[in-house]
């Protein structure tokens, strides 16, 4: 990324950032270091919760966390609904307040997509029992942006804890179309923090727009990330799997 500009928000905490291969500066005019193994103590310095910041942010973000609600998704029907996808539907077109679901443990085979008209929508998941998300769409029936298990075109999205994998088998070179995306993100201002993205090809379509990972994992065989998107990956590792390796 030597000569490219990459722009990123992280989201709830709040920090825009334009990141050059000199110096970047915050909204506030706080210096991030070009030496990225200063990024760490840069993060816990400067990165503050939300009532510490609410002066430099967008305005419609703070009214949006102040009125923050959550559902739970639970598969033993102990929550408000069973599935993701349900959970999405419920939140109104033209959302402006954060809808936190809170997803409880386990499998959950969905293609899920949280349009444009949904902003302030966040993906929940406990640290010890993340909820996986799966589905084995290919580039052969979607195309392949559009293969994605998780595809998020809606602004300030937030995923914490979660896992999301694209379980179509491993892409046989001779055979076109096998590329499985598992997370696509299209919005603006989204952030991902420990997640666990699991694929064989095409992993992440970073798709366009200013995104924040951290303490993530990215898995696949090749084309980890692909996209025109301006993101910042901190502490997150890709993982490759070996000619026998298994999605999960």
């Amino acid at each position: 990324m030597a000569s490219r500009t990459i722009c990123f928000t992280i989201q709830v905490t709040l920090v825009v950032a334009f990141l050059t291969t000199k110096v970047v500066l915050s909204d506030d005019t706080v210096p991030i270091p070009a030496n990225k193994a200063q990024l760490g103590e840069w993060y816990n310095t400067n990165v503050g919760p939300l009532d510490q910041r609410k002066s430099t942010v967008d305005p419609a973000l703070v009214t949006a966390e102040e009125g923050a609600k959550v559902v739970k998704v639970m598969q033993d029907g102990s929550g408000e609904y069973k599935t993701i996808t349900d959970a999405i539907k419920s939140i109104p077109s033209g959302n402006t307040k954060r809808v936190i679901i809170y997803i409880g443990a386990g499998n959950y085979n969905e293609k899920i997509k949280i349009e444009k008209t949904k902003p302030f929508v966040t993906l929940y998941g406990v640290p010890e029992k993340m909820p996986n998300l799966t589905f084995g769409g290919t580039a052969q029936q979607y195309g392949t942006v559009d293969s994605a298990t998780l595809i998020v075109e809606s602004d300030y999205f937030v995923a914490a804890n979660i896992m999301i994998s694209n379980t179509a088998p491993r892409p046989d070179p001779k055979t076109p179309g096998g590329q499985a995306v598992a997370l696509r993100i299209s919005g603006d201002k989204a952030a991902f923090y420990n997640c666990k993205m699991y694929g064989f090809q095409d992993t992440i379509c970073d798709d366009r727009n200013r995104h924040f990972f951290k303490d993530c994992l990215i898995q696949s065989t090749m084309d980890y990330i692909f996209g025109s998107g301006k993101s910042l990956y901190v502490s997150t590792e890709l993982r490759t799997l070996g000619d026998m390796g298994l999605l999960l």
